[in-house]
């Protein structure tokens, strides 16, 4: 095991800084709540307002700072609930609304491929590095309604949201197999297609 796969394997959400990783929309300082309640898989009506929100990491086959991270997450939520689809309604609705979002992001990640881009960072964990980390926010701007920040990532870091998200979605492979739920064959067959980059090393 190398250091990004024992990184990778050891993060938990508490070791993110999630306030000072962006989406297409706001900060992921929501996004341990979002996790809890999809690893619970009690609520429908909590599990798709949570899948709504984390789905902020990717917007028009963009990547933001925050999707590498949460990729890690929802890969372990997916394993799960691939487990328990077979008596928890819930986890069933899960497992195909994770494969679409899943979908989203190999797409994102096939597209950034027929571009020019710098080389990604050499650790997973170099991404969370100070210089790096969106700035700060203050009371008055986190609740600032017509507050807009904008920060440039560095191309290095920029492609490294599609590189690492890309290495850590292949693990998807490992619970597609034990679907059994042929209304999702159609989805696992569309992911599987994205996931075909044989350029990616």
């Amino acid at each position: 095991m190398d250091h990004n796969q024992e990184y990778i394997r050891n993060l938990t959400i508490e070791d993110v800084p999630w306030h000072r990783l962006d989406t297409a929309y706001a900060r992921a300082t929501h996004f341990p709540a979002a996790f809890q309640i999809l690893d619970a898989m009690e609520d429908m009506d909590a599990v798709s307002s949570a899948i709504w929100e984390i789905k902020s990491i990717e917007h028009q086959s963009t990547l933001f700072y925050a999707a590498p991270f949460a990729m890690i997450f929802l890969i372990r939520i997916f394993q799960k609930a691939v487990e328990q689809s077979d008596k928890n309604e819930i986890a069933t609705y899960l497992v195909s609304k994770l494969l679409t979002c899943f979908h989203d992001i190999a797409f994102a990640c096939k597209y950034a491929e027929n571009y020019k881009h710098e080389k990604p960072l050499a650790n997973f964990s170099d991404m969370l590095d100070e210089k790096y980390l969106c700035p700060v926010l203050s009371d008055e701007q986190l609740h600032d309604p017509y507050f807009e920040e904008a920060y440039e990532y560095p191309d290095a870091l920029f492609y490294s949201f599609y590189f690492y998200s890309y290495k850590i979605l292949l693990e998807v492979k490992k619970s597609i197999v034990k679907i059994k739920d042929e209304n999702l064959s159609g989805s696992i067959e569309q992911l599987l297609v994205q996931l075909s980059l044989p350029h990616v090393k």
